[in-house]
């Protein structure tokens, strides 16, 4: 697994970087812009970092794969890609999961060596049909939206709709740090 910079910090890259094209690996899936709006009660320790966005934050992503010709999944390697930066991860046709980590400075914490972020990408794509019986939204229980007809994927891209997942981020400061441990859950909400 690479090490890459959490997604929070990513998106600041964003708004000070060039507006080249990323290189996106593999076949394109799907293109989404994503809300990320924290979940109440899911934070632990401290949270209160000032570089973390409380009212949540916007992103623009791309969901890329590698075909499999030995699974009966379509892809085993995905990617997603935000700004120029693609982090590898799981793929089983409905599933996206990746796991990176990365060191932040946050101001505050009176450390040099920064932050360690381990931070935990989880998403369910879904198709047209899923979309529409989550009532094109992102709802808590995505239950009944699952029992609909899948995504389906082909060499020219998919039929997503709608990425719904979360985005944990765990922090934990090195002994020389100021600050303490903590967690940030995001709930994540892409439509495409």
């Amino acid at each position: 697994m690479k090490w890459w910079l959490p997604v929070t910090a990513v998106v600041a890259v964003v708004v000070i970087s060039c507006n080249n094209a990323p290189t996106i690996p593999g076949t394109t899936l799907a293109s989404f812009t994503f809300l990320a709006t924290k979940i109440a009660g899911a934070s632990t320790g401290r949270t209160d970092y000032p570089e973390l966005p409380d009212g949540g934050f916007a992103f623009t992503g791309v969901l890329s794969a590698e075909p499999n010709e030995y699974s009966v999944a379509p892809y085993l390697v995905a990617y997603l890609t935000v700004s120029e930066v693609s982090r590898d991860g799981g793929f089983d046709g409905q599933r996206f999961v990746s796991v990176a980590r990365g060191t932040r400075t946050f101001t505050g914490c009176g450390c040099e060596d920064g932050v360690t972020v381990d931070e935990a990408i989880l998403l369910t794509l879904l198709s047209p049909e899923q979309n529409d019986a989550a009532g094109n939204t992102c709802p808590p229980d995505l239950t009944n939206a699952l029992t609909k007809t899948k995504p389906s994927f082909s060499a020219s891209g998919s039929n997503v709709k709608r990425a719904c997942g979360t985005l944990t981020d765990v922090f934990t400061p090195s002994s020389a740090c100021t600050c303490g441990p903590g967690s940030v859950v995001y709930g994540v909400d892409g439509g495409s």
